[in-house]
């Protein structure tokens, strides 16, 4: 079994300060950092339940601290992949950066023009982010020749994801999506009039 699993933030144990935490504000990105550890603990295991699982969790590294607003000196402990162009308006260039852990691969999406901030407060940046994100998911699995039997979207920042239900490619993967949250703070909403013709 393939699973993937998407998140706009994810605590990174192996990113040194203040790298670590530009990458998560809070719960959800404490959950994703544990899911893949979790899953390594589980593959180190034995059971034969997990034998020839894989998981994959895709996740964008930010250049600014969303606190402090500095930027962040990165010494990333990842190999890099690839470089992949989403078609999208500002036409940019996603380096994939690979963290391997036992059974459980994180590839973090490097670009320093969209991924800035973690939930910039700039509404159109942040709509940016997740339409660029979004487009760059099916293009890595693609061409890392990922056909996923189940994408997990981790709250409304990867919904976007979901264009990918009309891809051939996808056919018979199952989505799961999650939210963490009640709080109106962590649901996205962009103005009606930017979706009108």
């Amino acid at each position: 079994m393939k699973i993937v699993v998407l998140g706009m933030e994810t605590m990174m144990s192996r990113f040194s300060e203040p790298a670590r935490e530009a990458n998560f504000r809070g719960g959800l990105g404490i959950l994703n950092g544990d899911i893949a550890s979790g899953f390594s603990r589980l593959i180190k295991s034995g059971l034969d339940f997990w034998s020839g699982t894989r998981m994959d969790l895709i996740t964008p590294v930010y250049h600014y601290h969303w606190k402090t607003r500095e930027e962040v000196p990165y010494g990333l402990p990842a190999k890099k992949v690839m470089e992949l162009n989403p078609q999208v308006n500002s036409n940019p260039t996603i380096r994939v950066l690979d963290i391997e852990e036992t059974g459980a691969l994180i590839h973090c999406l490097e670009c320093p023009s969209v991924f800035q901030y973690l939930y910039d407060l700039d509404r159109w940046r942040r709509l940016q982010q997740e339409v660029v994100f979004a487009k760059t998911v099916s293009l890595l699995l693609k061409n890392l020749e990922v056909k996923p039997d189940i994408v997990w979207l981790q709250e409304s920042h990867t919904a976007l994801v979901l264009e990918i239900r009309e891809d051939p490619y996808f056919k018979g993967t199952k989505i799961l999506f999650t939210i963490h949250t009640k709080s109106p703070a962590g649901m996205e909403r962009f103005p009606e009039q930017w979706f009108m013709n």
